[in-house]
C-alpha cells in the first residue's frame, strides 16, 4: 500500500501557518520585553521622585496628598529670562505641585532648595 503524498499547495499552507505562528510568538516576546523596560523606567522615575520629595521635605513643608511632577533642568537656554530659573544649574530638579499651585527648584548636589514659586496653570 502506497501512502498518498500531500499536495504541494497544502504543504505550502502549513509552512506559511507555522512561519506566521513563529513570527507572532517572536513579536509577542519582543513587545513583552519592551513593556518590561518601560515599566522599569517608570518605577525608577517614581523612586527618584520619592527620593527627591523626601530630601526636599527635610528642608521645606511640602503639600500633602499630591504626587508632584518631577522635571530636570537640562538646558538653561530654554529657561533663560524666567525668574524662577535665575539661579538654576543643569541637573537641578523641579517639583511641580499642580493642585497646590507651587513649584520647588531643588539642587541635589548641594541638597538645597534654590527657589519656591507659586504657579498659575489655569492660563495655560
Amino acid at each position: 500500500m502506497e501512502h498518498a503524498s500531500l499536495p504541494k499547495k497544502f504543504k505550502l499552507v502549513i509552512a506559511a501557518v507555522i512561519c506566521l505562528a513563529l513570527g507572532a510568538f517572536i513579536l509577542t516576546g519582543f513587545l513583552w520585553m519592551r513593556l518590561q523596560d518601560v515599566e522599569t523606567k517608570v518605577a525608577g522615575t517614581d523612586s527618584e521622585t520619592s527620593q527627591i520629595v523626601g530630601a526636599v521635605g527635610e528642608h521645606l513643608l511640602l503639600p500633602e496628598g499630591e504626587e508632584p511632577e518631577l522635571l530636570t533642568v537640562s538646558d538653561l537656554s530654554q529657561v533663560a529670562g524666567q525668574p524662577f530659573f535665575a539661579n538654576a544649574l543643569v541637573g537641578d530638579k523641579v517639583l511641580v505641585y499642580k493642585q497646590a499651585s507651587k513649584a520647588v527648584l531643588w539642587r541635589p548636589s548641594e541638597k538645597k532648595v534654590i527657589e519656591v514659586y507659586p504657579i498659575n496653570l489655569s492660563a495655560q
